[in-house]
């Protein structure tokens, strides 16, 4: 399983990455960026299983990011990564093609 994180948090981008291996899957491949833009390019070579996103993040919004990919490339499933707690944003997340 292939996923990517994305998040202007460098620390944040650690956490969740040693967080995802803690669950000890043999065939996890974990990618980093921590910005939308370059997520974008990432995904189009690498083609991720699924896609771990902040909502906050200065070149692109993580909503804007969902947006896109889920046109492009319906078959990614993808997480918003937020501490967000307002159930419209949340809608919205779910309404651009986040999953959970």
């Amino acid at each position: 399983m292939k996923i990517l994180i994305v998040d202007d948090s460098r620390a944040t981008l650690e956490i969740v990455r040693k967080a995802l291996q803690s669950f000890g899957y043999r065939r996890l491949s974990i990618e980093k960026t921590n910005s939308a833009t370059q997520a974008l390019e990432t995904i189009e070579q690498w083609q991720p299983d699924i896609v771990l996103t902040d909502w906050h993040m200065p070149d692109m919004t993580g909503l804007a990011l969902v947006e896109t990919v889920s046109q492009r490339y319906p078959q990614i499933k993808i997480a918003m990564i937020t501490t967000v707690d307002d159930e419209a944003q949340i809608a919205q997340a779910k309404a651009a093609g986040a999953s959970f």
